[in-house]
């Protein structure tokens, strides 16, 4: 259960078949729903004798990469390698990154920098589905946004949607500076990571899930 922006109380997870089709909808990648819902997942796909499924994430804003992290770790037997992008400008902004990550690609031009962090993903050897979607929207955001980038990015999957919102990528949460003789705290949005959001692979402009659906009949 998670609370959307609402105030409701409703399932995170949901799970439709369609013939041979698998679809799951999750709409928050938050980063307390990953222990139940990935055994939720878990114990569902060992139901499903398909080779097709679908994450359908068009209501998802976003959360912990840690999340989908996990469920490439679970739906394919591949390893993955792949880069996050983290922009920024400043001395203040430089330092403040190279605390937080280590191993990281820098580059720098005059004021403006950016750092790449090389991840990997180990396969838990669990399931390995041949054919893999990813539904997306415009209210992609956050981890939702890196999800549908490293899918790209490492052909995990297709996805078919709508061009993502953007901003996925790491240290996304704004600097707070304390300046050292009044002691005032203001806050300094220097650091980023990529705001354009992600074109997929199959653009739709009318509903996404028919679309697909009709596409893999």
């Amino acid at each position: 259960m998670y609370e959307n922006q609402n105030g409701e109380n409703k399932e995170n997870v949901h799970f439709q078949k369609y013939d041979d089709v698998l679809v799951i909808k999750i709409d928050s990648f938050d980063y307390s729903l990953i222990e139940n819902d990935l055994k939720i997942i878990k114990e569902y796909l060992a139901t499903y004798d398909g080779d097709c499924i679908a994450f359908d994430i068009r209501e998802n804003s976003g959360g912990a990469d840690s999340y989908w992290i996990n469920l490439v770790a679970m739906t394919s037997d591949q390893d993955y390698e792949y880069n996050k992008k983290v922009t920024g400008r400043g001395e203040i902004s430089l330092s403040y990154v190279k605390e937080e990550i280590e191993d990281a690609i820098l580059h720098q031009s005059k004021d403006d920098f950016e750092i790449q962090v090389e991840k990997k993903i180990e396969s838990q050897n669990i399931y390995n589905f041949p054919k893999r979607y990813i539904l997306t929207s415009s209210k992609n955001f956050s981890s939702a946004d890196t999800f549908v980038k490293f899918a790209k990015e490492s052909n995990y999957a297709v996805s078919v949607g709508e061009h993502t919102k953007g901003s996925g990528g790491d240290f996304l949460n704004p600097m707070l500076i304390e300046l050292p003789n009044t002691h005032i705290v203001f806050r300094m949005d220097a650091c980023k990571s990529d705001e354009i959001g992600s074109k997929p692979d199959i653009a739709v402009t009318d509903d996404t899930l028919q679309f697909f659906l009709s596409m893999e009949k």
